[in-house]
């Protein structure tokens, strides 16, 4: 671990320090090993490499990893695994060395994962309905509660803070609480909390989403050192490289799925009410696919 003030090689934006990882790197005999591991989950990993020279100026060297298993939990929704993983890593180089004061090392490193690995842990949350009243003033009554209903939305925290270990800890946030439940209820989308009367799988790694978690990452990096020894006591060093990564994720952060649909037609206190035609507008928008368990 190195630590160094702002500006220096490995303290600049670095303030908790950087871990130094310098790889193997290709050398003058012949040498291999291979490692394997199996587990639970279906888990297969293997790890690798080998090392040729040829002749007094060339050597090659190739490691390599993968790692395979099915998910830890399973989308209760889909009926999928998640949280499963797929990917390998490989490093080839290459060392061209003419004489004991030049040598130079190419180096090439991919990385590639494709699977359905959820990045986030359980959100436990102990619903939070908000105050019944605020100093002793109820809400309004107005258009059949309903206002009353998105004002108490706004004294709401979504969840309550309570122990891990409390009865509804494996509730689910109140929807009213927060920006998208606002936006749905004056725009006519939602009445109400979403995700009223749900609460979540106890196995805390199942998750419930209406598609499965998505992970794709692949990255190329190509690596040329060259050190020359232009005299005894000067030494010339040159690091060059190139880095392309590609990156698509996608999964369900609240990882439950809500207990109401939008509605067939607007909340009748939405902030478009009185838009004319916004009801046919409306229904325009609305589209109902079909549910993957079909």
């Amino acid at each position: 671990m190195l630590r160094g003030p702002q500006g220096t090689l490995y303290g600049r934006n670095a303030t908790g320090g950087v871990v130094n990882v310098i790889t193997n790197r290709p050398t003058d005999h012949f040498e291999a090993n291979l490692k394997a591991e199996v587990g639970n989950y279906g888990e297969q990993k293997f790890r690798g490499m080998i090392n040729i020279p040829v002749g007094d100026m060339l050597a090659f060297r190739v490691a390599g990893t993968t790692l395979k298993r099915d998910g830890y939990g399973k989308n209760t929704y889909t009926g999928n695994d998640a949280d499963d993983r797929d990917l390998y890593g490989v490093r080839a180089s290459a060392a061209f060395t003419p004489n004991d004061k030049f040598k130079a090392i190419l180096t090439w490193d991919r990385f590639n994962e494709d699977d359905n690995r959820s990045r986030i842990g359980k959100q436990y949350c102990t619903k939070d309905l908000g105050p019944a009243n605020v100093g002793g003033v109820g809400y309004s009554t107005a258009a059949g509660g309903l206002i009353g209903q998105i004002e108490r939305g706004f004294f709401s925290q979504g969840c309550s803070a309570t122990s891990l270990y409390s009865p509804g800890a494996l509730g689910t946030v109140n929807s009213q609480a927060t920006l998208g439940g606002l936006f749905g209820a004056l725009g006519g989308f939602q009445t109400g909390d979403a995700y009223a009367g749900k609460m979540q799988d106890p196995n805390v790694r199942n998750i419930e989403s209406t598609f499965d978690p998505i992970y794709r990452s692949k990255t190329d990096i190509v690596i040329l050192n060259l050190d020359w020894d232009v005299t005894e006591n000067l030494k010339l060093t040159s690091i060059t490289s190139g880095t392309r990564y590609n990156l698509y994720t996608r999964q369900d952060y609240n990882r439950y799925t809500p207990t109401t649909n939008f509605n067939t037609t607007p909340n009748p206190v939405n902030v478009f009410a009185a838009v004319p035609g916004y009801a046919a507008i409306y229904a325009c928008l609305l589209y109902t696919s079909p549910s993957p368990r079909d």
